[in-house]
């Protein structure tokens, strides 16, 4: 009530393209006022959150039958492209019904399972609580995350971290005859995992006779890959030329591939495997 306030307060003003200078004064003291310069902007909206998958896990607490949780292990966003998720369960889960947890930045997650469907055009809202899904091979799960007009796809590949599998940790190959490079079939392996797999490499090591390198493994693999719980093939490859008649044993770590997935090389694990030959007269 000691002031005037000039315009009047509860008045409407018009600010477009304008200021307006609102004044106080002292009702006993006319000389003592303050003037102040208003002038509204309309605010820049808030931008929309960048679109990222940014974490996915298997909780125990959605999949009983699992250990533990288990977290993507690692996450690719696509550069123009489809991104990737690797996940690995533990050998001998079951991959037909997995619930998965997702995290996301954006405004929505979607999901699509139709291999020949076009992802970024999904419509399907993934669930907060989840949802079952078959991620048996060579069915798809693909998570959609958008962010106003971007959109980010991301392919989930669920599998186990050691796929190859050999019925016997230890073979003995047919005897390989004195004065050349023999190449024998030595065993096969079993793809234990869920997509078709390769050989990457083959890593060979303690050798006996100690420094001597007599028998190599190799791995024959159809064209594709080998699928789940299908047979590839193991090779030996003895120096029969080179080195007298004898025993020799090695051991050779086969490194698996994910036809297709080469990102997950380095993810996936060996099995050795110990391979016996003799060289005879």
């Amino acid at each position: 009530n000691a002031f005037t306030v000039s315009p009047a307060l509860g008045l409407s003003q018009n600010f477009a393209n304008r200021v307006v200078i609102y004044t106080i004064a002292s009702k006993t003291d006319p000389s003592k006022r303050v003037r102040y310069v208003v002038t509204i902007t309309e605010a820049s909206p808030d931008p929309d959150p960048e679109a990222a998958l940014t974490s996915f896990k298997f909780e125990k607490a959605k999949n009983p039958f699992l250990p533990a949780d288990v977290e993507a292990a690692r996450i690719i966003e696509g550069v123009g492209t489809i991104g990737k998720v690797f996940v690995f369960v533990p050998a001998g889960t079951a991959f037909s019904s997995l619930t998965p947890t997702i995290g996301f930045s954006g405004t929505g997650l979607f999901y699509m399972l139709d291999a020949a469907g076009i992802p970024q055009q999904s419509t399907a809202v993934y669930p907060t609580a989840g949802l079952a899904i078959d991620f048996t091979y060579p069915k798809v799960f693909y998570a959609v995350v958008k962010s106003g007009a971007t959109v980010k796809t991301y392919n989930v590949i669920v599998d186990v971290k050691a796929p190859v599998h050999f019925d016997n940790a230890t073979v003995t190959t047919p005897d390989a005859a004195v004065g050349a490079v023999r190449f024998l079939q030595a065993t096969t392996f079993q793809n234990k995992g869920n997509h078709p797999i390769t050989i990457a490499s083959v890593a060979h090591s303690d050798h006996v006779p100690a420094g001597i390198q007599v028998v190599r493994g190799s791995g024959g693999v159809p064209n594709g890959g080998v699928l789940a719980n299908n047979r590839g093939e193991v090779f030996a490859t003895v120096s029969a030329q080179t080195f007298p008649v004898g025993s020799y044993e090695v051991t050779a770590a086969f490194k698996p591939r994910l036809v297709g997935h080469n990102e997950a090389d380095d993810l996936l694990e060996s099995t050795p495997l110990r391979m016996k030959t003799t060289i005879i007269q």
